[in-house]
């Protein structure tokens, strides 16, 4: 009988330990969140300037400026033999003049069905890499020298195979022993945020876990929810950065995007809400700062037509909209914030306009 007791009471004990570190919904947690109602739209402010380029013939796409700011590259779309297809340039903003990096029967070669851009970045004042889908399953990530337009690199990634761990992954399951690692993996291998020194912002998307963002918090091994999500809101999280201090991320709830911004205390305020979303939206940053961060908040899909807003949030004068562009795709700044870019819908097909302050 002693021995039934002592058997009891150390389950008991276990199961209260258990109870302590696996923190599924923290106590009473104290937020700041607005209200959705009481949420304004961002004021509207004016990049300005000086028109530098301006091309209205063409379908333009993922305009990048050079760290120099002397180059622009930036993809066309094209439609050839019935077939959708790319080409690449590189624009020397100093004499107005172009040259093609990749044309469309060079980039033809990576096509399964088809050939677009998914993303482009320099790596530094002389490469290029370029992300190039083959319209199946396949990514080609290209490393283009721009003096020669020779390609330098090459890499090819089919779709669902295996990813290696990332250090992030594997510090979290160190840390937080407790929780399922398979469920902290695939949080980790989707959309999450880095905060400033403490931690990442998450949400779980596994099934039987809640769907609510969190913020697991790596040095202090604390667990605390952000913003609370209905059993649909999967993949809710739109991505963010962090900015000194403070972090910037989007999160759809229902058929509303919100922009928040999490605190140096960890509370955290709603700064935006946007209605009738027809997806799940992503921010983008585009250019970044310890004090400010300019990004874009994709409310639509990639082939859709529809305004995506330029955002601007300033940790001294907060978040205001840049209205320069209307039915806005993409845009980027420049070094120094002197140089802005955006593509914009008219019609079927995307413009581009670089304005200089």
């Amino acid at each position: 009988m002693l021995l039934y007791k002592y058997i009891f009471c150390l389950f008991v004990f276990l199961l209260s330990c258990a109870s302590t570190f696996i923190v599924a919904e923290p106590a009473k947690e104290k937020l700041t969140i607005v209200k959705d109602s009481s949420v304004p739209q961002p004021p509207p402010i004016k990049w300005g300037g000086k028109t530098l380029l301006e091309l209205k013939k063409g379908d333009y796409i993922y305009p990048r400026f050079s760290p120099s700011r002397r180059y622009l590259a930036y993809a066309e779309s094209l439609t050839v033999n019935k077939v959708e297809t790319t080409t690449i340039y590189l624009h020397d903003l100093s004499n107005n003049k172009r040259r093609v990096l990749l044309d469309h029967k060079r980039a033809n070669k990576f096509a399964v069905y088809r050939v677009f851009v998914v993303s482009m970045r320099w790596l530094d004042k002389n490469r290029l890499k370029v992300s190039l889908s083959d319209g199946d399953v396949g990514l080609t990530l290209l490393t283009i020298n721009i003096a020669t337009a020779k390609v330098v690199k090459k890499a090819y990634i089919e779709a669902g195979e295996d990813q290696k761990q990332t250090p992030l992954q594997r510090k979290a399951k160190k840390r937080f022993p407790e929780f399922d690692p398979e469920v902290l993996d695939n949080a980790l291998s989707g959309i999450f945020i880095k905060t400033a020194g403490r931690g990442v912002i998450l949400q779980k998307n596994y099934s039987g876990h809640d769907p609510h963002v969190w913020l697991f918090d790596l040095s202090q091994r604390q667990v605390k929810k952000l913003v609370t999500l209905g059993k649909k809101d999967n993949q809710a999280l739109g991505g963010g950065q962090a900015i000194g201090e403070e972090t910037i991320f989007s999160v759809t709830r229902g058929k509303s995007h919100g922009v928040y911004v999490l605190r140096k205390n960890n509370s955290v305020e709603k700064l935006a809400q946007y209605k009738k979303v027809q997806w799940r939206p992503r921010l983008v940053a585009r250019y970044s700062s310890k004090v400010d961060i300019y990004f874009l908040l994709q409310l639509n899909e990639s082939y859709k037509k529809g305004h995506n807003p330029i955002l601007h949030y300033s940790i001294k004068t907060g978040l205001h909209e840049i209205t320069d562009c209307n039915q806005c795709y993409d845009f980027d700044i420049g070094k120094g914030k002197k140089l802005f870019v955006f593509t914009y819908w008219v019609g079927k097909q995307r413009q581009l306009k670089v304005l200089r302050r």
